[in-house]
């Protein structure tokens, strides 16, 4: 069954440490463990649906369900048992320097590839997938190259890189916790919007630019990261019109960029005044 929505608050703290303690309840087959009556453990299990937690893995599930980028070493942990560890090492090191070079550099880059494939099949000759990443400083050795495809080409002997698997792996699909805060923002944005219709200009107008961790930090002014905000939407709609899913979309990105559930629910309540 669908989670019920709940208010904001319990979202950001006792909902999300009470899923992430029934979690660990889940043993690695998907069984719950002293379960006394305790109704949220049943709902651990859909959480941990497919998640694999490998012999020997140093963390447990909870871990998982509350920091991205612990799940994206768990990842990437099992892409070196299946594929060889070349690809992963590689993986290892570019991965947390885009993660860790701005709030909207993994957005960049993804729309970089997706202006590259021409096609829209999700893929890109390798040599263009290294061009793109040249753009972040990221300049790979031939070997490198050849590790990465290794792992990322999508079927055998393929000289295409599944660009999508690759940001797929920097961050997984929103979680709940992250999920909720998002859809929370949106239906703001759309009560104060006439017709309920978001448009640009409602989110220039409405996002708080103490936000960007680069703002609080004293890294970027305001305005500079006003300006960067408001490069990050390529509206397809003529009239500007901001749908959810691209609104959701935006926030998978800059999930990409932040290790916590607790650090992303502030940026966006932040973002939005929730």
């Amino acid at each position: 069954a669908e989670v019920a929505r709940v208010a904001w608050s319990f979202v950001d703290s006792q909902w999300a440490e009470e899923v992430v303690a029934a979690a660990r309840k889940v043993d690695r087959g998907g069984h719950i463990r002293g379960f006394d009556g305790d109704p949220a453990a049943p709902e651990a299990a859909k959480y941990l649906a497919g998640l694999y937690i490998p012999k020997g893995w140093g963390s447990d599930p909870g871990d998982l369900l509350q920091n991205s980028g612990k799940r994206a070493d768990h990842d990437l942990a099992i892409l070196e048992g299946e594929q060889g560890s070349a690809g992963r090492k590689v993986l290892s090191r570019i991965l947390p320097f885009i993660r860790n070079a701005g709030m909207h550099v993994a957005r960049r880059l993804r729309w970089m590839c997706v202006q590259a494939d021409v096609h829209g099949a999700g893929v890109l000759p390798l040599r263009s997938f290294s061009g793109v990443l040249s753009w972040s400083a990221i300049r790979l050795r031939d070997d490198e190259l050849a590790s990465l495809l290794e792992i990322l080409r999508p079927e055998q002997d393929s000289e295409l890189i599944d660009y999508r698997r690759f940001f797929a792996l920097m961050a997984p699909p929103l979680g709940e916790v992250r999920g909720a805060v998002v859809r929370d923002a949106y239906a703001k944005l759309r009560s104060k919007a006439p017709g309920n219709l978001v448009e640009v200009a409602h989110l220039q107008r409405l996002w708080d630019p103490k936000c960007h961790p680069d703002v609080q930090s004293g890294a970027m002014s305001a305005s500079d990261a006003r300006d960067e905000f408001m490069r990050q939407w390529d509206i397809a709609d003529a009239d500007g019109l901001v749908s959810y899913e691209e609104f959701l979309d935006y926030y998978q990105d800059v999930s990409m960029a932040v290790d916590s559930n607790e650090l992303f629910v502030e940026i966006v309540r932040r973002a939005w005044g929730l």
